[in-house]
């Protein structure tokens, strides 16, 4: 009897393996520095009033960014309430209505319309519903200020006594205030590129269940909201380079605890180098291979490359411990897909 010949079969091929191999290979062989997939916004990117010149300082500017960063504002241009009311009267002056200079009974002044069925009434300046009573609001920056003035000491001599005194404001930022004023202070240079959606992008994008918000100029999720944020679609390069940097925020996202529990996600963690280097890696692995599975990896792979490039530098290029990141986010990728279930806290591991 004739022995049958067994049908030999190929090694089951793994995606993830030959693009972990490809990036591994990039390492090696050296990579151009990580570029920047997004355009900044053309008004500068540190908070600023532009009708005093004053720029953000201190303390001011973590207040002003942390109002941009919650809700995704685009510009970092603040005005005070009456400030916001001079660019409108400046706006409307420009566009042919008359203003005038209007005072209260209370003997406060603002600038009012001259002519018209509005006659008396203010230009405006702020919309209506971002007083500092609601959820909306203004933001609070300091001032110091100093003062002196010459006294009679005991003995009966004269000396000079100073001191610092404090002042709050509350500004608000330019996406706060009414059209006119928007279009006054931030004209549109040129028309945003339409945005294409990529269908298979799309599909792991609406797949995974987490929120994400557009708008300013980071990318990046927040653990403590557990949500996304991105600048607007428009101002990425690509298609592919906005997917690519989502993908990567999405891989942070997986080790929440609620999801994967990373250990490099909790709480504190982040101020330790080391470790939110490795995070790093993890991310940027995982959008490699969702970039991969979207069929749009040739296309960033080169910048994917170089950030990890960045980030291994800090680790010493130890070959272990990226390849420990890449397995770490063949689970984060596959979470995403739907392929890997959440496991419970404290169960981080970086088995594939």
């Amino acid at each position: 009897m004739a022995r049958s010949k067994a049908k030999r079969t190929r090694p089951a091929r793994d995606p993830y393996q030959e693009i972990t191999d490809r990036i591994l290979e990039a390492l090696e062989n050296g990579s151009a520095p990580w570029q920047r997939p997004w355009k900044v916004s053309p008004y500068g990117s540190t908070p600023h009033n532009p009708e005093s010149g004053t720029v953000y300082r201190g303390i001011n500017v973590w207040l002003t960014m942390m109002t941009m960063w919650k809700r995704g504002y685009d510009h970092p241009m603040f005005l005070t309430y009456k400030q916001a009311n001079d660019v409108a009267a400046k706006a409307y002056r420009k566009a042919g209505r008359k203003v005038e200079q209007v005072t209260t009974k209370r003997g406060r002044k603002f600038w009012g319309f001259a002519d018209g069925e509005d006659k008396g009434k203010s230009c405006g300046g702020i919309m209506a519903g971002q007083n500092k009573e609601n959820d909306c609001g203004g933001t609070t920056v300091l001032f110091w200020k100093s003062g002196s003035r010459t006294v009679e000491n005991d003995d009966g001599e004269e000396e000079n006594k100073s001191w610092m005194m404090t002042k709050t404001y509350t500004v608000f930022n330019v996406a706060q205030c009414e059209p006119i004023v928007q279009a006054y202070l931030c004209p549109v240079v040129t028309a945003a590129p339409e945005f294409t959606p990529l269908e298979q992008c799309e599909r792991i994008c609406d797949g995974y269940e987490i929120e994400t918000k557009h708008g300013g100029d980071r990318a990046y999720y927040s653990p403590s909201e557990d949500r996304i944020q991105m600048p607007n679609r428009e101002q990425f390069k690509s298609p592919e380079e906005y997917y690519s940097t989502r993908f990567h925020e999405m891989g942070h996202s997986t080790g929440h605890v609620s999801r994967l529990a990373r250990d490099s996600m909790k709480p504190g963690k982040h101020r330790d180098v080391h470790t939110y280097a490795e995070e790093e890696l993890v991310a940027e692995f995982c959008a490699s291979f969702l970039a991969g599975d979207a069929g749009i990896i040739r296309t960033v792979e080169d910048n994917s490359a170089a950030y990890l490039r960045s980030w291994a530098a800090k680790l010493k290029e130890d070959p272990k411990i990226v390849v420990f990141a890449a397995q770490r986010a063949q689970k984060a990728a596959d979470l995403v897909l739907g392929r890997q279930p959440a496991q419970k806290a404290g169960t981080d591991s970086a088995a594939a």
